[in-house]
């Protein structure tokens, strides 16, 4: 009827239309996971489909080490693998036990895990400065981390200048320089004149002060863990200086007993009397006699740590070190030369070792390391590396091996393999496949073994 206004009554809800609408929800919030989180972890996407890729790594392998495969080219890993070590993946270390620091070790995956793939350098890399010009500037698209230049650029870490990452020299407990901590050193420990010759630099940041330690004639190798800075180990690498990833948990470290003269941490933070004073027990193994140890930093006359410098005392003097000094935050000690004093110490001694107890036996498995870390690798007898003589099995395959080399070797590096004519013909095989340039010589005529040298330059591809 006109002039009347018609008004329709709210329509009921049935159950119907309940699940249409719940139907739909679901619907796009599927759609949402699905494609909204796949930008976001394609990467991870990739690195899934090149370990799915690695179930046939045993086919390929074989025909990698027969010449057949085509094409013959090993494959280029994902563009995220660029820093990639196998044995140091934060991914799996997170779901180990933080317990002596365990997840923080190295930790391999199993084979099938391992992706068949050669890392690729970083976008804009460039042939490293040469030396000694590497210790004080390298490129910054090689290694485009920042985070290290911008908290411990005011410590004189390292900083960014135009095209390059400069290093002062400096560090946490010497801002003022390696080269004015070391003078300080030189007060109390004779660091010149050849009686020191090997150090060792626990937690070293990007190691400027083992590179400054060169000078003095004494050969340095630092190491630190990977951590929130990510990087610091390959900053020390890019630079020339030795130094490999590691950290003090529940292994010893991979070195025989009494192979350094002088052991130093700065601000290494390091618990030496925890468990037991386990790890300063590892840096005693380590240390010769009449070795001098240095710790700068927490908990030498640290505020709110006098138990712990108390305790790092005690352990020390329980093992007869010798306090030579407490200068500021820097304590030195000097190591007995026998073992008398500990046999007729305090009732806190530790006990001596039994006899049966190696000290020198280190853990076997290689140092872990950043890619593109070495210029050159000297390799007698591949052969022997792969093959496990004692269980009669090999502990990798060939191709593991090379592609391992060519992870660390920086391009237009060189390797260089001595072994049989037979391996050699297999290495040479391989070698095509990682892209490497090779020439094969006869061994030295002195050589009585009848066994060839291959010489390899790895090409820069990108």
């Amino acid at each position: 009827m006109r002039g009347l206004s018609l008004k329709r009554a709210p329509r009921q809800w049935r159950l119907w239309d309940i699940l249409s609408a719940a139907l739909l929800a679901f619907v796009f919030a599927f759609f949402f996971v699905v494609f909204g989180s796949w930008s976001s972890s394609s990467s991870g996407s990739v690195r899934q489909s090149v370990i799915i890729a690695a179930k046939d790594r045993g086919r390929v392998i074989k025909a990698l080490e027969s010449g057949t495969l085509a094409p013959r080219h090993i494959e280029a890993c994902p563009s995220d693998y660029v820093d990639h070590m196998p044995c140091e993946d934060p991914r799996r270390s997170s779901q180990l036990t933080r317990e002596m620091n365990y997840y923080r070790e190295r930790h391999c995956p199993p084979p099938e895990e391992t992706p068949l793939c050669l890392i690729p350098p970083p976008k804009g890399y460039k042939i490293p400065i040469q030396w000694p010009g590497s210790l004080t500037k390298i490129w910054h698209s090689n290694m485009p981390h920042n985070k290290i230049a911008q908290r411990k650029g005011h410590q004189g870490w390292m900083k960014v200048e135009g095209p390059y990452f400069m290093f002062p020299g400096g560090g946490t407990m010497f801002p003022d320089g390696a080269g004015h901590y070391i003078e300080k050193l030189k007060k109390y420990i004779p660091l010149s004149g050849g009686v020191i010759r090997t150090a060792l630099d626990m937690g070293c940041g990007v190691a400027s002060f083992g590179g400054s330690l060169l000078a003095e004639g004494i050969l340095t190798i630092s190491f630190a863990p990977r951590d929130s800075h990510k990087s610091q180990i390959q900053f020390a690498l890019e630079r020339g200086i030795p130094a490999f990833v590691a950290m003090l948990g529940t292994r010893r470290l991979p070195f025989p007993a009494f192979a350094f003269d002088f052991v130093h941490c700065s601000r290494c933070l390091i618990p030496f009397t925890a468990y037991n004073a386990t790890y300063f027990i590892e840096v005693d193994r380590l240390l010769r006699p009449g070795g001098y140890l240095v710790i700068s930093g927490p908990p030498v006359k640290w505020a709110k740590q006098e138990k712990e410098w108390a305790d790092l005392q005690a352990v020390a003097r329980s093992l007869c070190y010798e306090l030579i000094v407490v200068d500021g935050n820097t304590a030195i000690w000097k190591k007995p030369t026998g073992t008398s004093c500990i046999s007729n110490q305090n009732e806190n001694r530790p006990q001596l070792c039994d006899t049966s107890q190696d000290p020198s036996t280190a853990w076997c498995e290689p140092f872990s390391t950043y890619p593109r870390t070495y210029d050159f690798i000297h390799v007698y007898g591949i052969d022997s590396l792969i093959k496990d003589r004692g269980l009669r099995k090999n502990r990798c395959t060939l191709v593991d091996m090379m592609v391992e080399l060519d992870r660390i070797l920086r391009p237009e590096g060189t390797v260089l393999i001595q072994d049989s004519p037979e391996v050699i013909e297999k290495v040479d095989l391989v070698a095509q496949a990682v892209r490497w340039k090779t020439v094969i010589q006869e061994n030295e005529p002195e050589s009585q073994d009848g066994g060839k040298i291959l010489v390899a330059v790895k090409e820069f591809w990108t």
